[in-house]
């Protein structure tokens, strides 16, 4: 039934109870389309405060899509067409200059638009307040920036925090209603780092699209900024603003509007990247080979999207995987270990046994590194320089890591494992293992798909192509996904 009004949860239009989650059946009718999606890309301008070197915001500006796809890519003229993209943009007063002429100006340009697109507010809780509404109004399924995980939203979470901005307000920029915001963590505001899981739950209900974190996936660029990435991927130049270059654009009209400007500028890049990479739909292709959340997709969860396939594997061959252990608990369990170890040993063992100790625990400091333990790649044999006037010849092994995966039978379940750490043996059992069958699939998967790109129609080109891509980005991510430290498990078979 609908829920009463009274009785709701979230900001969503309509809102159902069910009294069982087992009534709920997912359509299978071939016949609905998916429904346009709502893309929002956000962008802030911010001045540096002299008392704790903190950001404060001057102006925002949203730039909205209606309608995008997430089955296939779009074109420009597809979502540039009138009526389809939306912006608006506010900016506030900062001390006590004068900006009479430019609330003349913005009055003008609302009157000439026939609706409201510049907002000039007084403060910068008013200027939250107003962003806040903006953003209810469009309900946004997906919120787009250029290290809008890293920056934007964070500066704009705790801004909103320090001004005061009411809870209930604050959280109209996600779809749940919270009247008491999680805990953001400190010192997460810096460039290209992913979103905080406090970021996470005040958007609850949206997606979160970083151009940044997307580019660094799917291109190789000496930069990934957005100004290098306007030029090489958009061929757009991109006038770079120094927060402190910016309170002195508030001493006239033509350089305030010249911000709001930039402003706009930004946010209408970061969509128009997100367009030209086809994020949304690769993303989506890549969530359902791996059956994870879109949302972590979309954060480059790659060892995470690996996790789930062989989760999802292992499980159809009734396999029990165990709960993972986090790092804190492996640190504490080693611990204990030694300590209990060393209560045992005479002093003659105390100091053969001292060597040993001081590699488990450099094993450990390495590992909370960034990079954490390398792992051998594969051969590279430099070149012999020179200049080569005769016959060349190029080898190129055909998907090299998933063909040895399949030629030796390399999985989980077939390697013997040593308990001294030794490099394990090949395996000798025939039973092809749950790792091999599973990059068979992909390889073959993605075969079929090119197969049908040579006779497909030019939107299916573009859906089979999108889909290929994801299959081999997935399948080339496994090698190298396998030897990450939060990806270790050891499935165990269910007794017959």
């Amino acid at each position: 039934m609908i829920c009463p009004a009274g009785q709701r949860v979230s900001w969503c239009k309509f809102e159902i109870i069910v009294d069982c989650p087992k009534d709920i059946r997912i359509s299978t009718s071939k016949t609905l389309l998916d429904p346009p999606v709502v893309v929002t890309a956000i962008n802030l301008k911010t001045v540096i405060k002299e008392k704790n070197n903190g950001n404060e915001i001057v102006a925002a500006s949203i730039v909205c899509c209606h309608k995008a796809k997430i089955d296939s890519p779009m074109v420009p003229s597809e979502w540039k067409k009138r009526g389809v993209l939306t912006h608006f943009s506010i900016v506030r007063k900062v001390g006590g200059i004068s900006l009479k002429d430019m609330e003349k100006e913005v009055a003008e340009r609302n009157s000439k638009a026939g609706t409201s697109t510049l907002a000039l507010e007084s403060s910068e809780r008013a200027l939250l307040n107003r962003l806040m509404i903006e953003l209810n109004k469009l309900d946004s399924d997906v919120l787009v920036g250029h290290n809008i995980s890293g920056f934007d939203l964070d500066v704009l979470l705790r801004r909103a925090q320090v001004c005061k901005v009411p809870n209930e307000t604050l959280s109209k920029i996600g779809r749940l209603k919270q009247y008491s915001m999680p805990k953001l963590t400190k010192g997460s505001c810096f460039y290209g780092s992913g979103a905080t899981p406090g970021i996470m739950s005040c958007i609850a209900g949206r997606l979160l699209c970083d151009t940044y974190l997307c580019s660094r996936d799917l291109l190789r660029e000496v930069s990934y900024s957005l100004t290098q990435l306007a030029k090489t991927q958009l061929n757009k130049d991109r006038k770079e603003i120094s927060p402190h270059d910016i309170p002195s654009m508030f001493q006239s009209t033509k350089m305030l509007l010249e911000l709001v400007e930039y402003c706009e500028t930004d946010a209408w890049l970061s969509l128009e990247l997100m367009f030209h990479l086809s994020v949304l739909p690769l993303t989506r292709q890549l969530t359902n080979i791996s059956g994870n959340l879109w949302g972590k997709t979309l954060q480059g969860a790659r060892a995470q999207r690996v996790e789930y396939l062989l989760l999802h594997a292992f499980h159809a061959k009734k396999y029990i995987t165990p709960d993972k252990i986090s790092s804190r608990t492996k640190e504490l369990n080693t611990t204990k270990r030694k300590s209990i170890n060393c209560q045992d040993i005479n002093e003659d063992d105390a100091r053969k046994d001292h060597e040993s100790i001081d590699i488990d625990v450099l094993h450990i400091d390495q590992s909370k590194g960034k990079k954490g333990p390398a792992y051998a790649g594969g051969l590279v044999l430099e070149p012999k320089k020179g200049l080569y006037d005769k016959l060349i010849l190029l080898l190129d092994f055909n998907s090299l890591y998933p063909s040895i995966l399949q030629e030796y039978n390399i999985c989980f379940t077939t390697v013997e494992r040593s308990p001294e750490g030794l490099t394990p043996n090949l395996p000798s059992s025939q039973i092809p293992g749950v790792l091999p069958e599973l990059m068979r699939d992909l390889v073959e998967r993605r075969r079929m798909v090119r197969s049908w790109l040579k006779t497909a129609s030019r939107l299916k080109v573009q859906q089979l192509d999108i889909q290929q891509q994801a299959l081999k980005l997935t399948a080339n991510s496994m090698y190298g996904c396998l030897g990450f430290l939060t990806l270790d498990f050891m499935p165990n078979h269910l007794p017959s």
